[in-house]
């Protein structure tokens, strides 16, 4: 329950931001950082929630985190203004950051190899699954339900379930030798380990950017509800239920199929989805939106249960909480820099065909000037399909350059 908490934050946000706008102002700078301060505040706290989990303790970081999330939900519930509720965000973050690493390295820990480890983390993979996919629906029903506000007082009251029997959680104790730094800069160097950190870069800009915004897209150029975005965007989100398991029984049964071999697959998918994307004009029918929105769903729910696993199996056990912290930073901090890119692209190329004041109000998903937001919105695709094809060849190349053995501490 508390990892899906995490990837549910991420992808729900923006529905409540209608909500939000009206009763806390719609300060544009605002209410981005009421998507983005939580994402960048995991990104920058992640690394070193990794490193406090090496050294004191998976399941004392663990339930730090939840502490924190719940004061997080707390300030942000009875936000009185834009500035607050981003601070109770970026809280938040900080909070999801130390949940995600102790609870990570504790896994990683507990199944050091074999089948069990495999099933373990595509678990966990389908579990951020979950939260991203459903993230939108989710949050659109409580939003209409109970508020804004009243989705952070569900959030809390999860987290402190999970507080609550959190002391029935296994002892971790973390394996540190005295001369080991802080932060092993030396993981990075290791191209195995290098590799699989990357992967997730590639569908923070070619899946969690349109996941977040496409609610918006749907609403400039077709004039959809939240609810009508959520159902549009089934074909996008189911994938990422059934892809980490089933890319771990491929990788289990089929003797051909490595975690290699699941990831370039999917890098595919997610460029030719991108680009099957550019159907999504005024004046088509949504029908052909269905291939590109699963595609893009495939590419990146296939490789989610294996990322984990195969990056921490590449260092060595000690050193298991920090790369979680590096991986969680780069797979995270991506997110939100894709995120947060995406909606400054949208906003100038929007905004250079159209008055400011207009542009800002068409850039939200507001009506009357489809054919800009379309134009705009081909645009940064065939953009993110560029970087997802360039991020796939240094995957590629590192993989193929990495040594044969799994790195060594000495």
């Amino acid at each position: 329950m508390a990892v899906f908490l995490t990837p549910l934050s991420v992808a729900g946000t923006a529905i409540a931001l209608p909500a939000i706008a009206r009763d806390l102002g719609s300060d544009q700078l605002g209410l981005q950082w009421a998507v983005n301060g939580f994402n960048f505040a995991f990104a920058v706290f992640t690394i070193a929630a990794g490193v406090f989990a090496d050294r004191f303790g998976y399941r004392l970081t663990f339930v730090i985190g939840l502490v924190v999330v719940l004061a997080s939900s707390t300030v942000s519930g009875f936000a009185p203004t834009l500035t607050v509720l981003d601070a109770g965000r970026f809280l938040g973050g900080i909070g999801s950051a130390a949940i995600i690493a102790g609870g990570s390295a504790a896994m990683s820990h507990a199944y050091p190899s074999g089948p069990a480890r495999a099933r373990t983390f595509a678990l966990f993979g389908t579990t951020v699954g979950i939260g991203l996919a459903l993230g939108p629906s989710i949050m659109g029903g409580l939003v209409a339900g109970v508020g804004w506000r009243g989705v952070y007082a569900v959030l809390g009251l999860a987290a402190l379930v999970v507080l609550a029997v959190s002391p029935a959680l296994p002892r971790a104790h973390p394996q540190r030798e005295p001369h080991q730094t802080a932060m092993d800069f030396a993981l990075l160097r290791n191209r195995r380990f290098l590799a699989f950190c990357l992967v997730p870069l590639a569908p923070a800009v070619g899946y969690v950017s349109i996941l977040t915004y496409l609610p918006v897209a749907t609403a400039a150029m077709f004039g959809m509800t939240a609810a009508d975005a959520g159902t549009f965007m089934l074909p996008m989100t189911i994938p990422v239920l059934v892809g980490p398991m089933l890319a771990a029984h491929l990788v289990r049964r089929v003797r051909w199929i490595r975690p290699e071999t699941i990831i370039y697959a999917s890098l595919a998918a997610l460029i030719i989805g991108d680009l099957g994307m550019l159907l999504l004009s005024p004046g088509v029918a949504l029908a052909w939106l269905i291939m590109p929105l699963a595609l893009v769903g495939f590419g990146y729910g296939f490789p989610m249960g294996l990322i984990d696993g195969e990056a921490i199996s590449s260092v060595p056990v000690r050193s298991s909480g920090t790369a979680v912290g590096v991986l969680n930073f780069l797979r995270t901090g991506s997110a939100a820099i894709a995120v947060g890119g995406y909606g400054m692209v949208m906003a100038a190329l929007i905004g250079y065909s159209l008055p400011s004041a207009t542009a800002a109000r068409v850039a939200a998903g507001g009506a009357g000037h489809a054919d800009v937001y379309a134009a705009a919105f081909r645009t940064t695709l065939i953009a993110m399909a560029l970087v997802v094809a360039v991020l796939g060849l240094i995957i590629v190349w590192l993989h193929r350059t990495a040594d044969a053995g799994f790195y060594e501490a000495e």
